[in-house]
């Protein structure tokens, strides 16, 4: 699906950075909500600032955003999403705020991701999914590869489904 008219997807930059922390936690906050307790919906969204993000991006991980341009109005990055290669693993995942699911927002970052797994050398990528994204990824292609649970960085461990796409 493509994104709706008025929404494009670019590299994100370090100045980015501050946003994507607000994208991330919109996401957890309204879509995560959903299907999560409380108690993990705020280790999950606790508090983040851009300096994770920056740090990620100096150790090599890659950030696209999705932003809605509105005449007459300033530009929103309404979604995220990320590249990286842990050990050996391709890896991504994919953040749009609650209000901008379902409009091919996801399937767009999800497209750039791929992208720049398949530019260095990705012939698969994979997901922690969460509870909340599974469709989102079933839909896009994924395959499940198992159930378990994800390492919050509070350490706290939330429900998620191990998937992969064939690219």
């Amino acid at each position: 699906m493509a994104p709706a008219k008025g929404i494009f997807v670019r590299h994100a930059t370090i100045d980015d950075c501050d946003a994507i922390a607000e994208v991330h936690l919109d996401s957890i906050r309204s879509l995560g909500a959903a299907v999560y307790d409380a108690d993990v919906i705020d280790a999950w969204g606790a508090p983040r600032s851009g300096d994770t993000y920056r740090r990620a991006m100096d150790n090599g991980e890659e950030f696209f955003i999705a932003i809605a341009h509105e005449a007459g109005k300033e530009d929103c990055i309404i979604g995220i999403s990320s590249y990286r290669c842990d050990a050996g693993k391709h890896r991504t995942a994919i953040y749009v705020r609650g209000d901008a699911a379902r409009m091919g927002v996801g399937s767009a970052l999800l497209a750039a991701a791929e992208s720049a797994a398949q530019r260095h050398g990705a012939s698969s990528i994979d997901v922690d999914a969460s509870l909340a994204s599974v469709a989102f990824y079933k839909a896009n292609g994924f395959q499940e590869l198992g159930r378990g649970e994800h390492k919050l960085a509070t350490g706290q461990r939330m429900a998620c489904i191990f998937m992969r796409k064939q690219l």
